[in-house]
């Protein structure tokens, strides 16, 4: 993705810069930590993701929103144990240095045994192109680290969220992604919703396409919609084929919810929102996709 080819030209990270002193016995062990992820963050579904809108306020704080997002690694050793574990947030300004203490945004010094699994939810606080050039914006996340005998490793999961419109509006003007709508529909203005609109629907069958194309597997989107209890469930179909029926059905009113989440292969594909119409709660809003 574009994010990952910046951050791939941008200079290496030093990473003897931040690695713990070896200790005596490292003559004994030289073999660093393997760690294994998925490359790019996924979505959190059950999150929400903040208000905001470009449109409205040239502030860069409506220009910003806070989005969930997950790391799963494992991490292996020859030796069966590590000491250390570190994730810091990468910049585009913390590209070109080895992270410091101003970017670790977790720290483990456990020892624990090997394989070791674990999952991290950690919040993006800015999405688009407008902050997206600035220095202090984020990209990602590194995930460092160490044997018990000062053997250091680490990996790049990346992360740079791009929120497209229900209406197909992409304030960052760097998604390829487009939407389309079928039915009838209405736009519902509230402050409430990303970007402050949404898409409404009470007709069965209406639906709403987001077609984009990844450039590399593992790439992840994601569809942002509202509950309450006027709403209803619909079914969300990705190349034309059924994957999940989600409820968005609430006893109170919540908005800018990650209703479902999905890892995309590489190339072009379409995912589909569809109106099912549930007796006594017809209407479901469609308010944001994602991609990163």
């Amino acid at each position: 993705m574009r994010v990952r080819a910046i951050a791939a030209a941008a200079t290496a990270i030093a990473l003897s810069a931040f690695s713990p002193a070896a200790s005596a016995l490292a003559a004994h062990d030289v073999t660093a930590p393997v760690i294994s992820t998925n490359v790019y963050a996924s979505f959190v579904v059950g999150s929400v993701i903040s208000a905001a809108d470009y449109r409205v306020s040239n502030d860069l704080e409506a220009q910003t929103t806070k989005v969930d997002q997950r790391m799963t690694y494992t991490i292996n050793d020859d030796s069966g144990r590590i000491c250390g574990i570190n994730i810091f947030r990468l910049t585009y300004e913390g590209q070109s240095y080895p992270p410091n203490d101003n970017y670790l945004v977790y720290d483990d010094l456990v020892i624990h045994s090997t394989p070791f699994r674990a999952s991290i939810t950690l919040q993006n606080d800015d999405y688009f192109g407008q902050l997206g050039d600035t220095e202090d914006s984020t990209v990602g996340w590194l995930i460092y680290a160490t044997d018990c005998y000062g053997n250091g490793s680490a990996v790049r999961v990346y992360s740079k969220p791009v929120v497209v419109q229900q209406d197909g509006y992409d304030w960052s003007g760097s998604s390829t992604g487009t939407v389309a709508s079928t039915g009838t529909w209405r736009t519902v203005s509230c402050a409430c919703a990303s970007g402050r609109t949404m898409a409404m629907t009470t007709a069965r069958s209406a639906s709403i396409s987001y077609t984009d194309t990844y450039d590399e597997d593992g790439e992840h989107m994601a569809v942002v919609m509202a509950r309450g209890p006027a709403r209803g469930s619909a079914a969300i179909f990705v190349d034309g084929v059924r994957v999940k029926t989600v409820n968005t059905w609430a006893a109170a009113n919540g908005n800018r919810v990650v209703v479902f989440q999905r890892a995309m292969p590489a190339g072009r594909h379409v995912v589909k929102v569809v109106n099912l119409a549930t007796n006594g709660h017809a209407r479901i809003d469609v308010d944001a996709f994602m991609t990163n």
